[in-house]
């Protein structure tokens, strides 16, 4: 709950500054967003097995490609996925079709600890694990410093080539 609790923050305050600095193609729902909805999902179906979450997965992949309707086109209903013509964003991760990754990783991460997969992968160690688990615990402040430094380094490229 601290983590969906951080995340969740952490998107409504991107959507918050963006809004700000971006009106016309703020995040209204993006990666960290993503993250925090398929975490919901992702616990939802934690209890079922492997075969019904990787069903479920393909469904949602599927059916994130396969459908859309313009009903589902303004902000507060576009973050589905379903819309027809999205309103722009300048980071834009829907929940259909992309939980269904969330999903298949489960159901495969499932599968991998039945077969014991996991055991027989020969472990990293040195200064590249190191620097991999680090990174790792700290994805979250790591993503959210890149993006305005990203910005702070193309903004301005963008308006010396014009």
């Amino acid at each position: 709950m601290r983590r969906l609790a951080i995340l969740i923050a952490a998107a409504l305050t991107i959507s918050l500054l963006t809004r700000i600095t971006f009106p016309q193609t703020f995040v209204y729902f993006g990666i960290l967003h993503a993250v925090a909805a398929a975490s919901v999902v992702g616990a939802l179906v934690l209890r079922l097995n492997k075969l019904t979450i990787a069903i479920l997965g393909l469904v949602a992949l599927a059916f994130g490609f396969i459908w859309t309707s313009a009903d589902f086109d303004p902000r507060w209903l576009a973050w589905t996925g379903f819309a027809a013509s999205p309103p722009s964003s300048n980071d834009f991760v829907p929940v259909f079709p992309w939980v269904g990754l969330t999903l298949l990783g489960m159901a495969g991460t499932r599968l991998a600890l039945a077969r014991g997969w996991l055991h027989r992968a020969r472990p990293i160690d040195g200064r590249i694990a190191r620097f991999l688990a680090w990174a790792g615990r700290h994805s979250l402040p790591i993503y959210l410093v890149h993006q305005p430094v990203l910005l702070g380094v193309l903004i301005p490229l963008v308006e010396l080539a014009r």
